[in-house]
């Protein structure tokens, strides 16, 4: 072991720590096992247990870790190592635990057993963690060298991380805010990120995740499915009978997970993107009563199979109408009053939204009123050559579809609906014709020639 050089200090919660640097020769050092790369990932790979020195080296060079050659290349150009690497003594192995700067011993050990033509020394340069340093200053350090450093480790290593220094903590007595409060100061990371690694990490855990190489690799599915703000909805289908109440018979509890991991360690699974996406229109779905997907899932069908039993208009509709209604509620009578009164375009608006919606409940109702005055003289409009307007045309479309005479594989409401709008659109649908086409039909009960043939050549 070489002179020591130099002191530097490392400052963590208030408090500084001496870290003297010292060149040690890397038959000194020793890998640590429990580097979230290596606990979560090698632990995958590897029957022996505890993890044994060379299954970590061999780890490095895996088709995994493209990097540790790539640093091999640098090392050899610069003809050493030159950011230091943090350790502390271990008096059960008698040697240097390396806890930051793994990735560079291997480097280092595979250039000197390979022979290649450097200069780079046997020795590598070592910042000294003291004895008395609990691990909870050994974390910090180590996430402050990737979280806010050198930003290597990727999702599943940098979340391992923040999940088992939550743990950690926790254990320590502090508190969840606390420790949200903590890891946004030391390592700028947001309460969310936490909160998803957290949830993320649970869910792997239940299900033996973390326990194969294949859940390892799968981490972004398992972090876009619990970040869902539908997932609680999914997670009634993992009760049996909560599933039962919903008229979907499943065999056993949290069937709708394991429906869901199944899916994703197929070799026709989803990627996660699409996995998120797909899942996010089923729970618009799910919580407007169509649990057709649901089932779909749960009997093991394709996601694509799935989502395809989602009737998008049908949830936009919906959740359209509820968000009106809730919203609708807070608002004072008299305030709409007086905007009518005071504003025509507002109250033009106001009344579009009255004739539509009596049109969606009640078609036949909804024309009598427009065209018949509400049953007591028919309605003339004031200006008969202006032209129609949209919601004359989806009224009309209305009108027509629902006519028990009218051919239903041509008078279909939204190819009606645009015959009307190109009428409107050239000019040649008016006020007027719209109260000639509404008093004929419920006059004859049956959609006029001339329109009927258009439609008819249109779709020709």
């Amino acid at each position: 072991m070489a002179k020591k050089d130099k002191d530097l200090e490392f400052g963590f919660m208030g408090e500084v720590y001496i870290t003297p640097i010292k060149h040690i020769d890397h038959t000194d050092l020793t890998y640590w096992e429990d580097n979230p790369r290596i606990y979560n990932k090698i632990r995958r790979k590897t029957e022996e247990s505890p993890i044994i020195q060379k299954e970590i080296q061999n780890f490095f060079f895996s088709k995994d870790v493209a990097w540790t050659r790539e640093l091999m290349a640098l090392i050899i150009k610069a003809t050493r190592v030159n950011e230091p690497l943090f350790v502390q003594f271990s008096e059960e192995t008698k040697t240097y635990v390396v806890y930051e700067g793994n990735t560079r011993l291997a480097a280092v050990r595979r250039i000197l057993q390979d022979n290649i033509n450097h200069k780079v020394p046997n020795d590598l340069p070592c910042r000294i963690i003291p004895p008395d340093v609990d691990q909870g200053v050994i974390n910090a350090i180590v996430g402050q060298a990737h979280l806010k450093g050198k930003k290597d480790w990727d999702a599943f290593e940098a979340n391992s991380y923040l999940y088992r220094e939550f743990i950690y903590r926790k254990e320590q007595g502090a508190t969840d805010q606390e420790i949200y409060v903590s890891l946004k100061g030391e390592f700028g990371v947001a309460q969310s990120k936490v909160k998803n690694a957290i949830k993320t990490f649970e869910f792997m855990n239940k299900y033996n995740l973390t326990e194969t190489h294949w859940g390892v690799d799968k981490y972004s599915h398992w972090e876009e499915y619990n970040k869902l703000q539908a997932y609680q909805t999914f997670n009634f289908f993992n009760d049996i009978k909560q599933a039962e109440s919903a008229g979907i018979k499943v065999t056993q509890k949290d069937a709708f997970d394991k429906a869901i991991i199944k899916m994703v360690k197929s070799s026709s699974g989803p990627i996660s993107y699409r996995l998120k996406e797909d899942l996010r229109l089923i729970g618009k779905a799910t919580e407007t009563g169509n649990f057709q997907p649901i089932e779909s899932i749960l009997k093991g069908e394709k996601l694509e199979d799935a989502v395809a039993k989602v009737d998008e208009d049908r949830q936009d509709v919906i959740a359209l109408i509820n968000n009106f209604h809730k919203k609708i509620q807070g608002v004072p009578h008299n305030a709409i009053k007086s905007e009518i009164a005071s504003d025509s375009k507002f109250k033009k608006k106001v009344k579009f939204i009255k004739v539509f919606l009596e049109t969606m409940i009640d078609i036949k109702k909804a024309a009598a009123d427009q065209v018949e005055g509400r049953g007591v003289q028919p309605f003339i409009p004031k200006d008969p050559k202006k032209t129609a307007t949209i919601p004359q045309t989806w009224f009309l479309a209305g009108l027509l579809s629902k006519l028990p005479s009218a051919p239903k594989e041509i008078i279909q409401r939204n190819r009606v609906q645009k015959y009307f709008q190109s009428k409107v659109d050239s000019n040649e649908l008016t006020q007027g014709k719209v109260y000639e086409i509404s008093k004929y039909v419920y006059d004859n009960s049956k959609v006029p020639e001339d329109i009927l043939r258009d439609i008819e050549e249109l779709t020709d």
